[in-house]
C-alpha cells in the first residue's frame, strides 16, 4: 500500500480499485473433514509476511488440484493492512485509473491468450448479451434469431 503523503494519487487508486471485497461471486463452499466452510475462491485475505518469497516452479505447476489448490508462485511482503490488497503494477494503476490484476504466468499453455483476449472483452461480452435479448424471439427460428444479431452487430460496427 503506498504512503498517503508521499504518493497521495497511487494510494488513493489502491484503496479504491485494489481492495478486495468478498461478496457472492467469490465465496465458495468447500467441504473438509465432514464441515462445511467458505473460502474466497481468490484467495483473499492473502498472508501477511516480512519478506517477498518465490516459490519452486515444479510445486506451483505440478499440484494436483484434488489434494489442493495451485501454490502461487510468489507472495509478495504485505502487512496486515494489506490482506486484502489485490496485485497491481503502479504505472498500469496511474494509466488506467481501473481495477489492475496482474499476476505472473509460469507457464506457455493454449489457455493463455484465450484467457486475455476474455478477460479484455468482458465489457464487450455483456453488451452483446444486451443486444442478444433485445433481438432474440421465441418465435422466430434460431437461425432467424441469428442473422438478426449478426446484422444489429454489423451495424453497431460500421458507427464506431
Amino acid at each position: 500500500m503506498p504512503d498517503s503523503k508521499q504518493s497521495p494519487t497511487l494510494h488513493d487508486l489502491v484503496t479504491r480499485f485494489q481492495r478486495h471485497k468478498c461478496n457472492k461471486y467469490c465465496l465458495k463452499s468447500y467441504r473438509r473433514n465432514g464441515q462445511f466452510y467458505k473460502k474466497c475462491r481468490f484467495g483473499f485475505p492473502r498472508l501477511m509476511r516480512g519478506t517477498t518469497n518465490v516459490n519452486n516452479v515444479i510445486d506451483c505447476l505440478a499440484v494436483d488440484q484434488s489434494i489442493q489448490p495451485r501454490k502461487r508462485l510468489y507472495n509478495l511482503q504485505r502487512t496486515d493492512a494489506e490482506a486484502r490488497i489485490n496485485d497491481y503494477n503502479p504505472a498500469l494503476l496511474l494509466t488506467s485509473q481501473s481495477n489492475v490484476d496482474v499476476q505472473y504466468i509460469g507457464h506457455k499453455g493454449s489457455r493463455l491468450p484465450y484467457y486475455i483476449t476474455s478477460y479484455n472483452t468482458k465489457h464487450e461480452r455483456c453488451e452483446q448479451d444486451r443486444m442478444w435479448e433485445d433481438i432474440h424471439s421465441a418465435s422466430k427460428s434460431r437461425g432467424s434469431n441469428a442473422m438478426s444479431f449478426a446484422m444489429k452487430a454489423l451495424k453497431g460496427l460500421k458507427k464506431k
